[in-house]
Order: C-alpha cells, then sequence, then structure tokens
C-alpha cells in the first residue's frame, strides 16, 4: 500500500533552504488559523447591559381600593361565584394583569 522506504533516510540529509521557507510558512498559517480560529470561536460574551431608565411619568398607574374584610370568591371552571370582596379582588387582579401586559 506504502512505498517502502526508511525513514532515517530523511533524518541524515540536508535540508534546502526552500524547505527551511516551506516550512516558515507552514508554521506561520498555522498560527494564523489557530489565531483566527481563537477569535472566531468565543464570540458571544456575557455582558451587563445598561438600559436608560424608563421615567415613572410613563409608567400607567392603578389605583386599587383596600382589601375587603371579608371576601368570598370561589371559581370551578368558567363558572365563578363571589360577593362583592370576592369581586372586587377578582376585577381588580383583571386590571392589574392587563397593566402588566
Amino acid at each position: 500500500m506504502f512505498p517502502e522506504s526508511d525513514p532515517e533516510e530523511n533524518l541524515e540529509r540536508e535540508l534546502t533552504p526552500s524547505d527551511i521557507q516551506n516550512a516558515k510558512i507552514s508554521i506561520w498559517a498555522l498560527a494564523a488559523f489557530i489565531l483566527i480560529l481563537a477569535l472566531y470561536l468565543p464570540g458571544c460574551v456575557s455582558a451587563p447591559v445598561n438600559l436608560p431608565p424608563i421615567p415613572a411619568d410613563s409608567c400607567p398607574k392603578l389605583s386599587m381600593p383596600p382589601v375587603p374584610q371579608q371576601a368570598n370568591l370561589k371559581i370551578d371552571g368558567d363558572k365563578v361565584e363571589a360577593d362583592d370582596g370576592g369581586d372586587m379582588l377578582l376585577r381588580g387582579y383583571v386590571r392589574a394583569r392587563g397593566l402588566l401586559r
């Protein structure tokens, strides 16, 4: 499969200037390839992002009444049973959830 040759023959021969030049070019090409690969692979870096603060005036405000002393709320699928306090809590939750979206 491979031609038979003695590796010892190549050790004893003199290197020509063109062999040395080719070896230098190969080493520089390999170094450049490793450098490019090292710069390309870790391209994603996790760094903190400073976002400008949102002015408080631009945020929507929701005034909610205080929690009632008594509230009964029963939710069973699509059926909702609530007294006045439970109804107020449920409506406040739905309005707050709508503002958060």
